[in-house]
């Protein structure tokens, strides 16, 4: 899978910025729920919230973010996505990313939902055929449920998906630290592997400040600064 170009120049030239000392107050990824204002500095977007498409505005925050120049992802289990799909726009900066917690039985059973998965499955197909841009989040919830993770991650390259995120579930243990680890760099791109080392300051914050210095400088406020003082971007939390 080919890391988008758009992405990747906004990244590194912002990671590059960063690591000669300027503009170190600006996130690198900004977390923003559907209804909360849309000024941010960043130019990468993750839409916080425990079900963004449960909210009524996500649509229009999503699209407005995109067309403003913004990177957005937006997480979803992918059960409401096909009846909403059409309020959004295909965008370059858009990334509908469907989240997975595991194979098909343990996903049903996390997201509470009989058919989820399928349901999954069927939403990357349908906004595939809408032209959309794609994106797996893989959530590793035991270190020994990695095969599972990477028997998943190779039954979804088959259906074209534009890249892969690999996240640790909350509370993250030092045995499941080191299995997100590995996985990632068994299954992810260099690029790819960065965009997940940056989210786990949103899906896993204790995990963050322990592989921040792998990606970016020590005193960067997203990555590695102490919790007490982030901002309001980093305080919301993605699902």
């Amino acid at each position: 899978m080919r890391f988008p170009l758009r992405l990747t120049a906004d990244l590194g030239f912002t990671l590059g910025v960063r690591s000669l000392g300027f503009k170190r107050n600006r996130p690198v990824i900004a977390i923003l729920t559907p209804d909360e204002n849309l000024k941010t500095r960043s130019s990468i977007v993750w839409i916080g919230g425990r079900e963004p498409l449960d909210v009524q505005g996500t649509p229009r925050t999503v699209n407005s973010l995109a067309a403003a120049g913004r990177h957005v992802f937006l997480p979803t289990t992918g059960i409401l996505l096909r009846r909403r799909i059409h309020e959004f726009q295909p965008s370059p900066r858009l990334h509908l990313t469907i989240r997975f917690d595991g194979a098909e039985l343990a996903h049903d059973g996390r997201v509470g939902h009989q058919g989820a998965f399928r349901d999954a499955l069927e939403s990357v197909r349908t906004a595939r055929l809408s032209g959309f841009l794609l994106c797996a989040q893989l959530v590793l919830h035991a270190s020994s449920e990695s095969a599972e993770i990477e028997r998943l991650h190779g039954e979804l390259r088959d259906l074209d998906l534009d890249g892969f995120v690999i996240s640790p579930a909350s509370p993250v243990s030092e045995e499941l630290r080191s299995s997100v680890a590995a996985l990632r760099r068994r299954l992810l791109s260099r690029r790819w592997a960065l965009v997940s080392s940056l989210l786990d300051s949103v899906v896993a914050p204790s995990f963050a400040q322990t592989t921040a210095t792998q990606i970016a400088p020590r005193h960067s406020r997203v990555i590695s600064a102490p919790l007490r003082s982030r901002s309001r971007e980093e305080r919301v939390q993605a699902p």
